[in-house]
């Protein structure tokens, strides 16, 4: 059995999608304001998609699911731009009606990958491969040929700055964990070894999240407990450790949050955040940035995917998105999954100090998280480090 299986026939869609999602990091070379060559194939690929599937895109089941894919469509193409038009036009803010546009293609890509995945018109593994390789080898090149990158304080690669790197990385080693569990032992330290020449604290971060929460739901979730079991006494000993820590080392947990914090800047972009979440929490305030160092509504990002949405989608749109992450992640965890959930865990607390949800490969892996939960037929349990068949 081979450890990397080349597709003898290329589908121009999972080919589009997967160098598209692969080059996205590369903000630096795009050459009209947010549009780049990743851009363009993204586009290309959601027109396939349009071609394939466009008349199931509005056809909704009478379940959760179809409820969730009504209210985000509903909230993505009627609220999102009716609420900039107001806070533009009536409030006075500075809105991004640019951003209008890619928040439609990434929900239209989004519930168009679940079609195409029902029907099996997509082998999403071949996707996921063209984006861990285009990765490696541009960031390879990068590196081989253009020494000078490296001299910088931080490497950056093609992108605007090491964060960027972070987000794709993560992506793909998730991706790559999931559709190729065995290809990922060679493709993620590579990643791995890219980005950590970013610097990226976030990156860091993912790998020790990734790293502890494997270790705890081994402990917890393995053959010596069921499920229910170990969701019990992992909630109590987390709390337990909770207690522990914040009694005992709260002063050096604060010393350590001020230096990660920039001077307050996070914690203040936070908390304005919630400030304006709060004060309009069904529909929000449309494309855009509201948050502030200061006050309210000073055109910044939080950093926090939840609050980034919240702001202008209203609550209920990220609590929707988060709902669907939690439920494939303790999907992975009951079927004895653990490194995948391990993965979706860092990728859920990396999206709580930066704003992944305007870049595509955040769609994707929604589109994936939510068939899986939804539509997918549940594997047999398979208590194991690396479970033999990856999904397809």
């Amino acid at each position: 059995m081979t450890l990397l299986k080349i597709p003898r026939k290329f589908n121009p869609l999972e080919v589009l999608l997967g160098l598209g999602l692969g080059f996205g990091y590369m903000t630096s070379l795009r050459f009209a304001g947010p549009v780049g060559i990743a851009e363009l194939m993204i586009l290309f690929a959601l027109i396939l998609l349009i071609q394939n599937h466009g008349k199931t895109f509005f056809k909704y089941q009478l379940n959760a699911a179809g409820f969730i894919k009504l209210y985000m469509v509903f909230a993505v193409f009627v609220i999102l731009p009716i609420m900039t038009m107001a806070s533009l036009i009536f409030v006075g803010l500075e809105t991004d009606p640019q951003y209008i546009i890619s928040f439609m293609m990434g929900i239209t890509l989004s519930f168009l990958i679940v079609e195409a995945l029902k029907v099996k018109r997509i082998k999403m593994a071949n996707v996921v491969l063209f984006f861990a390789c285009a990765y490696i080898i541009t960031n390879l090149i990068t590196i081989l040929f253009f020494p000078s990158s490296l001299v910088e304080d931080r490497y950056t690669g093609a992108a605007d700055n090491p964060n960027q790197l972070m987000f794709y990385a993560s992506s793909a080693s998730l991706l790559l964990v999931i559709y190729h569990p065995k290809l990922s032992l060679l493709f993620v330290p590579i990643i791995a070894w890219i980005t950590i020449k970013s610097g990226s604290d976030a990156y860091f971060l993912t790998l020790f999240v990734t790293i502890v929460i494997y270790g705890l739901i081994f402990i917890f979730f393995g053959k010596r407990f069921s499920f229910g079991v170990g969701l019990m006494i992992s909630s109590i000993v987390g709390l337990i450790l909770l207690y522990i820590i914040l009694t005992n080392f709260l002063d050096q947990i604060f010393l350590v949050w001020q230096t990660a914090d920039q001077g307050g800047s996070r914690s203040s972009l936070l908390i304005n955040a919630y400030k304006v979440s709060i004060t309009s929490p069904f529909f929000g305030y449309g494309a855009g940035n509201f948050s502030g160092m200061e006050t309210t509504f000073q055109s910044w990002e939080a950093h926090n995917t939840f609050l980034d949405l919240s702001m202008q989608f209203g609550m209920i749109f990220p609590a929707i998105i988060y709902f669907v992450f939690f439920a494939f992640l303790f999907n992975r965890i009951k079927y004895g999954y653990y490194m995948q959930a391990a993965f979706v865990a860092a990728f859920i607390v990396s999206g709580l100090f930066h704003f992944s949800g305007r870049h595509f490969f955040f769609w994707v892996e929604f589109a994936i998280f939510y068939y899986y939960v939804f539509y997918e037929q549940k594997h047999r349990p398979v208590k194991t480090l690396n479970p033999k068949e990856a999904v397809s």
